[in-house]
């Protein structure tokens, strides 16, 4: 897929718990997440619900060898703290997976950006 100059878009992606699921993006593209919420009509309990992203990072002085690191992106509770803004930047240089502990599936959004 080639990307226009101009390329800009909106991204999401709804993490269900149980289920791992791959960050997937266009080649030549960066992720910027800015926002994760759980949804008032998902909750059966007020269990906390944590967002993990487990990334893999290539290293600048070996594109062979690739860095590994989990990061805990949010932890969201029902009735209390449902939705958090933050900035999180994902590049094809990572291979990024998300990961759900709790029981409550994750809305994650952003929007996607052209490398420059």
């Amino acid at each position: 897929m080639e990307l226009d100059s101009c390329f800009n878009s909106f991204w999401y992606q709804i993490v269900q718990p149980g289920d791992p699921q791959e960050v997937l993006f266009p080649y030549g593209a960066y992720l910027t997440i800015t926002n994760v919420n759980i949804s008032g009509n998902d909750s059966s309990s007020n269990e906390p619900v944590r967002l993990i992203l487990h990334a893999l990072t290539e290293a600048s002085d070996d594109p062979n060898t690739a860095i590994p690191s989990d990061v805990l992106i949010a932890t969201l509770i029902p009735g209390k703290s449902e939705q958090q803004v933050i900035n999180i930047v994902i590049s094809t240089l990572n291979s990024a997976t998300f990961e759900i502990k709790g029981n409550i599936p994750v809305h994650v959004s952003g929007h996607l950006s052209l490398m420059e």
